[in-house]
């Protein structure tokens, strides 16, 4: 997914918010899967959560500014109020044209990984709320989502680019 000099200039934004994206959710999903000795006080177990949680929170906060930028660049404005965070994923991700829309159609961002972004919505938002309620040993759903939007976002990425006309075709 590098720039190219014949792409948008505005994907260079996009780019840079997928890349941030990417290295933090592989960290994270990393950090939970490396095989470290179990944690010999609870200060370090709480560290090992907090950097956890922090690598997926900053990972999905990078694609919610992408997606955000989606829609600023394509259709206006982003969603606001109470429930803008999963309103975002539909209109960026779960887009679907209007039947009869006329003239030039944005298509969805990365449709493939709607449910892992759910899933990291819902932990995201357990990590924010849920105060001293995390439990490591329960977030494994999280970091296998985390794991595979790592490793397909910058493909997908580059696929709404093209579609998007905001690079030039392969």
């Amino acid at each position: 997914m590098t720039a190219s000099p014949a792409c948008d200039s505005r994907w260079v934004l996009l780019q840079a918010d997928i890349a941030d994206a990417v290295e933090n959710l592989a960290d994270g999903a990393a950090l939970y899967r490396e095989e470290l000795p179990e944690p010999s006080t609870r200060a370090s177990l709480r560290r090992r959560e907090k950097a956890f949680q922090k690598f997926l929170q900053d990972g999905y906060s990078s694609v919610e500014r992408a997606l955000i930028r989606v829609l600023e660049l394509f259709d206006g404005t982003p969603p606001q109020g109470r429930s803008w965070h999963s309103d975002l994923l539909r209109l960026a991700v779960a887009w679907q044209a209007p039947a009869g829309a006329s003239g030039p159609v944005r298509p969805p961002f990365a449709p493939a990984l709607l449910a892992d972004l759910r899933l990291l919505l819902q932990f995201r938002h357990v990590a924010m709320h849920g105060y001293s309620e995390f439990d490591l040993s329960l977030a494994r759903p999280a970091a296998e989502a985390a794991a595979r939007v790592a490793a397909a976002l910058p493909a997908a990425a580059e696929e709404f680019g093209r579609a998007a006309g905001l690079l030039p075709p392969a």
